[in-house]
């Protein structure tokens, strides 16, 4: 039983890396056409910069953009 659950486990974790790999793909061949801060960043080579400008500048986002709404799990909401 010990040693299913290993392979198992093992099984998982590269199912999640092929995941991952998959949606950095999906990312990379379109990227966010936004310039929100949340869609800057998506695009950023180093986020966290980005960030700690916006905050130092009291920028605020507000989550218009429908990649940005995705991407923090946020509904989309239909155009009107």
């Amino acid at each position: 039983m010990l040693v299913c659950a290993a392979y198992a486990r093992s099984g998982l974790g590269e199912l999640a890396l092929r995941a991952a790999e998959v949606g950095y793909g999906l990312r990379a061949e379109r990227p966010t056409q936004g310039f929100n801060l949340l869609a800057r960043a998506m695009r950023a080579e180093h986020p966290g910069l980005l960030f700690a400008c916006a905050a130092a500048a009291g920028e605020v986002d507000r989550l218009t953009d429908v990649d940005s709404r995705l991407f923090v799990g946020l509904p989309v909401q239909p155009s009107a």
